[in-house]
């Protein structure tokens, strides 16, 4: 019994270390992306272009934020489905 114990904490062993970086890989990009978000938001507070000027940039920086949001998702659907098809 303790063997087949053994053998089954073996075999999953490396589908736990996979879950782990990925967990740490989306961890990693939730502080980047947080990161990103407050630079943008000080920039925004202390824009002293224009007010037409100071709203493109906003615009600019909520669309660079969704665009890495996806992309950060895509990699995420990425690992799941290389992992689920070990």
């Amino acid at each position: 019994m303790l063997k087949l114990l053994a053998v089954f904490a073996l075999a999953a062993s490396p589908v736990l270390a996979q879950s782990t970086v990925e967990k740490g890989k989306a961890k990693v990009n939730d502080v980047k992306r947080q990161g990103r978000k407050t630079v943008h938001r000080v920039e925004e507070k202390t824009c002293t272009a224009s007010k037409v000027e100071c709203e493109k940039r906003k615009l600019k920086h909520r669309v660079d934020e969704t665009g890495q949001k996806i992309e950060d998702e895509g990699e995420k659907v990425k690992d799941q489905l290389d992992s689920d098809g070990r």
